[in-house]
């Protein structure tokens, strides 16, 4: 299972933990570490030619102040400026397949 989402408390982050357990799945959490500057290019580039439903700047905002960073739950960290690269792909693949 996937979940694609910003997972920004951790108590949401504990609940999926949670179901991967009660379904005898392992789990893998993604942390993509993006620079707000790096970020807000790529909203304004989606709101310019739409790649993805837009999140607005209100959602945006919360999100970044309800963040809680995993750094003590084990994350595959990814550089949020090379998300596109091969290779940054590959490492994922082979972190979450070593879980």
């Amino acid at each position: 299972m996937i979940v694609d989402d910003t997972g920004s408390p951790r108590f949401v982050r504990d609940a999926w933990r949670a179901t991967a357990a009660a379904a005898g799945a392992p789990f893998a959490l993604v942390w993509v570490r993006i620079a707000p500057e790096l970020q807000r290019r790529r909203v304004l580039a989606n709101r310019t030619e739409p790649a993805r439903p837009d999140v607005t700047d209100a959602v945006l905002a919360e999100h970044a102040a309800s963040f809680e960073p995993p750094e003590t739950e084990e994350p595959v960290i990814v550089d949020g400026a090379r998300t596109a690269d091969a290779s940054t792909v590959a490492a994922v693949v082979d972190a979450i397949r070593s879980r």
